[in-house]
């Protein structure tokens, strides 16, 4: 079979308007751009109650039309081919040929499904079903005769007389089909912008619809730039009444929770308002996280929504470093001059396993988001004050830091080092700027305006972006048991997080900065700096130009985000910081997250000694199903006189299992205890009667001598 997915190949046309838009294939290119740098794991969406080819069945056709059922048929897709992938791996080709039929019925051209429709027919005995089928993915773009060749799905194919055609077809080039696309920018009337299906494309490569407005500067110019009468408000009066703040002519502001918790836009006469169809609205993409459109134009906004009611239990911004695609999003919006608010609501309270809360259970912190101390409502604050600071930049300053993807940086650098508990610098190169929540009361609205205001062109902010160098790597099953690989939760060009479920005491990862940017012209020096963990288990080693760093970190327990907090975690984050001589930039994060429903033991030098698994109902901690599948277990390590691993034995109440070095389960062994078979263990998800997830182990059928 093929796992990989042929993208759909599409340019977009605008019609001209003036003011207008930037041009949309440019703008989609650079979301692009960004996209493929912050490239990030897939995890897979499991624990589904019905299968997708079910569900496609029981949707209405008016739901699979338009480009709103987009997102919804690539969902569909996506979770389809998960399950093509796991029936082929288990042999069950019919069923494998029915999901692939499923998945045709989406997309009809699609190369992979009509490639891996084939191949469940081959294995069916059905040669010539199966060359129909892979003819029609050569003719539709599957260009791989190697891979062809060396699929063991098509060996009772491969002494045909026409399978060296079919060869000769896959290696000749292909020209994918351009699909012209004409959208018209809508235009921003009486403060409202409308997404809707004519100015609105679907982009299958980036999996996110781009809705183009005309900018609104000749709307905004004749109103106010604020009404409040505070003295942040006062301020840009006073500057809008100079000429020297930029105002909110271009700007947007995406509510994304159907009106529950508003900004107060009535203090910002300027600022447009996004607002969905009917037809928009039908497909539920007015509500929830936001990572499934994008804008042209500078664009804040909010959901004051969570997750409440299954194990799955997370707010909007959780949801979105956990669900495999939405980091890459948030990347994006980031780079593209989009900032959206969350609240945390129960993912960041002091207590355990519910009792006052759970304590600070994000895997991850990024600076692409803002995440509120709070529940509904809790957002409103934060984006006041963010409005206020994009109103407060001189004209000329925010028009470059647009263009240069600096200004969502800028805004974060300005918001978290105005914050009242960031008394100098050098707290800011410190975790109390960088919490992965904010509190509302420490907000200095004044401040943020002010710094804000007083930014000229030739004296920005430089723009902070890193990547992996190199890195440990772990075995799953090995080092490691879970349903797959899931240690690498995302790598993006300011945040990466990875889910320490090795044993393996410490792990080190080389992280370079050198691609960070100076707009400016000026020197750049780096920071690098533990903002929350246990310092006596980090070690950084930086380069001597600081352009690059290798970090080194021991396995960390459960403990204070800061000195007299009430607030626990297991996370540790290293901030990254460029420094230009006047600004830092805002940080790049780098996470580690150990889960907490393990307990480890280790040896002084540091082997692995003995690990406990528990789930909550068994006196655990809550660990995140969403990346860790919690089980309930002991394993105890043995080692021969050299200190090299033998195995381990694993214990279940009574129960005890003998595994080997490479995670094999001994089924048999001679009277000395030396083994004679073992077999391959497979580790799959089950649900228990909660509905949470539970791993479980299952022999293989094949016995290894």
């Amino acid at each position: 079979m093929n796992e990989q997915s042929t993208p759909d190949q599409r340019s977009v046309k605008t019609d001209p308007v003036k003011p207008g838009p930037a041009n949309a294939n440019h703008r989609i290119a650079v979301v692009a751009a960004i996209m493929a740098i912050a490239a990030c794991m897939l995890i897979l969406t499991r624990y589904k109650s019905a299968s997708a080819a079910q569900e496609r069945v029981t949707l209405k056709a008016e739901d699979l039309q338009g480009v709103f059922a987009k997102p919804k048929i690539q969902e569909l897709v996506d979770r389809l081919r998960k399950e093509v992938t796991f029936v082929f791996r288990q042999g069950d080709y019919a069923t494998g040929e029915t999901q692939c039929r499923a998945l045709l019925k989406l997309l009809p051209d699609d190369p992979t499904s009509l490639y891996n429709l084939g191949c469940s027919l081959a294995r069916q005995n059905k040669p010539d079903e199966a060359m129909t089928q892979l003819t029609a993915a050569v003719e539709h773009g599957f260009r791989s005769p190697d891979h062809l060749s060396k699929d063991p799905d098509l060996d009772s194919l491969k002494q045909r007389e026409d399978w060296n055609q079919l060869l000769e077809a896959a290696a000749e080039p292909f020209t994918p089909r351009q699909q012209k696309v004409t959208i018209r920018p809508a235009p921003i009337h009486n403060g409202v912008a409308i997404v809707q299906e004519s100015n609105s494309v679907w982009v299958p490569a980036q999996r996110l619809i781009h809705s183009f407005f005309r900018d609104g500067q000749n709307e905004a110019s004749d109103k106010p730039i604020a009404t409040g009468f505070d003295d942040a408000s006062e301020r840009l009066k006073q500057w809008h009444e100079e000429g020297t703040a930029a105002g909110h002519a271009g700007v947007l502001y995406d509510n994304h929770d159907a009106d529950h918790s508003n900004l107060d836009w009535k203090r910002y006469p300027q600022l447009a308002r996004i607002e969905y169809s009917d037809a928009a609205k039908r497909h539920s993409l007015h509500n929830g996280v936001q990572t499934l459109l994008h804008f042209n134009g500078i664009v804040i906004g909010n959901s004051s929504t969570a997750i409440v009611s299954s194990p799955f239990w997370r707010s909007q911004a959780r949801l979105a470093y956990t669900d495999g695609r939405s980091p890459t999003i948030l990347a994006a919006q980031y780079f593209t001059n989009h900032l959206y608010f969350y609240p945390e609501h129960r993912d960041y309270d002091p207590g355990t396993n519910g009792k006052g809360g759970y304590g600070d259970v994000f895997p991850a912190n990024t600076p692409y988001v803002i995440v509120s101390q709070g529940s509904s409502y809790s957002d409103r604050e934060f984006m006041d004050a963010i409005a206020a600071t994009l109103a407060a930049f001189r004209p000329e300053t925010r028009k470059l830091l647009a263009e240069k993807a600096a200004l969502m940086p800028t805004v974060q650098m300005i918001f978290r080092s105005s914050n009242s508990q960031v008394r100098d610098k050098q707290d800011y190169l410190t975790g109390l700027a960088h919490p992965a929540v904010f509190q509302g009361y420490q907000i200095d609205k004044l401040k943020m305006v002010e710094l804000a205001h007083e930014m000229q062109p030739d004296s920005v902010p430089p723009i902070a972006v890193m990547e992996v160098v190199d890195e440990d790597k772990f075995e799953v099953n090995q080092d490691y048991f879970d349903i797959g690989p899931r240690e690498e939760l995302f790598t993006t060009p300011a945040a990466i997080a990875r889910v320490c479920q090795s044993l393996k005491q410490t792990r080190q990862m080389t992280v370079s900065v050198k691609k960070s940017q100076e707009l400016s012209g000026k020197e750049l020096t780096f920071h690098w700096s533990v903002l929350q963990g246990d310092p006596e288990g980090i070690t950084i080693t930086p380069t001597e130009d600081g352009t690059q760093a290798t970090i080194t970190v021991k396995h960390q327990q459960r403990r204070p985000i800061q000195e007299g907090s009430l607030m626990e975690s297991s996370r540790v984050d290293i901030g990254v910081f460029a420094d230009n001589g006047t600004y830092y930039s805002a940080p790049c994060i780098i996470s580690f997250y150990w889960p907490e429903n393990e307990t480890r033991t280790y040896h002084p030098d540091g082997r692995i000694q003995s690990v406990e698994y528990k789930t909550q109902d068994k006196g655990g901690l809550y660990a995140d199903p969403a990346i860790i599948t919690p089980r309930n277990w002991r394993d105890e390590f043995e080692y021969d006189s050299q200190k090299q691993l033998i195995g381990w034995t694993r214990i279940r109440g009574k129960m005890q299992e003998r595994f080997t070095a490479d995670g094999r389960l001994v089924t048999e062994t001679d009277s000395s205890g030396r083994i004679l078979k073992a077999v391959d263990v497979i580790y799959a998800a089950e649900k228990n009667a909660q509905g949470t997830p539970i791993l479980k182990q299952t022999a293989a059928t094949t016995d290894v001598e």
